[in-house]
Formats: C-alpha cells, sequence, structure tokens
C-alpha cells in the first residue's frame, strides 16, 4: 500500500520562480515541454499549460507586449473565422430557403438582404457572397501578422544560452551564476535598463 501511494505522487511542474534561465531557453529552442515537469509522469496538456504561464508571465516581466498581442491575435483571427463560416453558411442557406432569423443576423452584420422582390432578394444574396470575400482578405491579413510574430520569436530563439548570459555579464559587469533563475535573470535585466536609463539621462544634463 506505502509503494502505490508513493507511485500515486502528483506531478509537479517548474514555473517562473523556480525555472532556471538555461532549462527556459531550452524548452523554447527546441518545444521540449516535458521538461518541466519536475515530479512525476509529464502530462501533455498541464505541460502547455505550464509553459504558457511561464511565457506570460516571463513577458510581463520583461516589459514586453509580445505575450498579449499574440493572445489578441489569435482571438481577433478565431473570431473573424467564425464569422466568415457563420456568414457564409447562412448566405448559402438562403439560397435554399427563406429563413428570417439568417437575414435577421445577416442584417446585424450589415448585409443587407433585400426581400422587397425575388430579384432583388437574389441580387442581394448575390452581393452579399462578395461582400463575404472580404472577410477572407481579413483572415489572411490576420494570418501574416500572426506568422511574422512566430517569425520574430524563432529569431530570439536562436540566441543561445551562453551568448544570453555573456550579454548579461556585459550588461552588468559582474559574473552570474550559470544556474541563474529565469525570475533573476529579469531583475538584472531591469537592473540594465535602470543603469542605462540613468546614463542617457546624465548626458542630457551634462548637453544642457
Amino acid at each position: 500500500m506505502l509503494f502505490l501511494r508513493l507511485s500515486k505522487k502528483s506531478e509537479a511542474y517548474w514555473d517562473y520562480n523556480t525555472i532556471s534561465l538555461k532549462l527556459f531557453i531550452e524548452i523554447a529552442q527546441g518545444s521540449h515541454y516535458h521538461l518541466l515537469v519536475r515530479q512525476g509522469a509529464p502530462d501533455h496538456e498541464k505541460c502547455l499549460e505550464a509553459w504558457e504561464a511561464i511565457v506570460k508571465r516571463n513577458s510581463a516581466e520583461a516589459g514586453s507586449q509580445e505575450y498579449s498581442n499574440y493572445f489578441n491575435l489569435v482571438k481577433a483571427y478565431a473570431l473573424l473565422i467564425a464569422k466568415q463560416i457563420s456568414v457564409k453558411s447562412s448566405l448559402l442557406k438562403l439560397t435554399v430557403t427563406t429563413e428570417w432569423e439568417d437575414i435577421v443576423y445577416l442584417r446585424g452584420c450589415g448585409y443587407n438582404i433585400d426581400t422587397t422582390t425575388t430579384l432583388s432578394y437574389w441580387a442581394s444574396l448575390e452581393s452579399g457572397l462578395r461582400k463575404s470575400e472580404d472577410l477572407l482578405n481579413k483572415i489572411k491579413m490576420k494570418q501574416f501578422e500572426l506568422e511574422a510574430i512566430v517569425k520574430g520569436r524563432q529569431a530570439e530563439r536562436s540566441m543561445g544560452f551562453e551568448e544570453t548570459i555573456a550579454n548579461l555579464i556585459t550588461g552588468l559587469g559582474f559574473s552570474v551564476d550559470d544556474n541563474i533563475s529565469l525570475a533573476r535573470f529579469n531583475e538584472y535585466r531591469k537592473l540594465i535598463k535602470k543603469k542605462a536609463e540613468a546614463v542617457r539621462s546624465a548626458k542630457e544634463r551634462f548637453r544642457k
């Protein structure tokens, strides 16, 4: 019974405050999310949740809007796809049967479905189908924006641990432990930023 209890230990994951910078970079470069497990068997969904939480916190601590921008883009992209599917299906449905609910929905979306005459009705449906193609263009634009962010992330991931540490030491002016945590790394980056701002302010005062 004791063995069974021990074997069923709940899994534990690294979080923002405990993960090392080296492990964070390793996971970011290789997407090896199972490395987030500190104890127990890896659960893919929980690993992704843990990673998302770390990336979100890291983005906030680094003073970057990348995570929120990406999340908002994904949300807008998904909403556009859902709207395009819904509008297109409603328009096609009206070519088979006249449903007032669909007409009201489409009018609410900015599609002028004219039910005055049969001729105007069909003309408005054709016009609506052409207009719905604009949603596809908007979807493609959002897709390009998402791809640009992904490419930017890939460029950042190309910087390895050694190069990152070297840049940090150069900025600080003193050595740091190779086992530095991600949280400590960000605190040091804030310190470097403050030092740079202080130097810039001093130069501006000197010029005056």
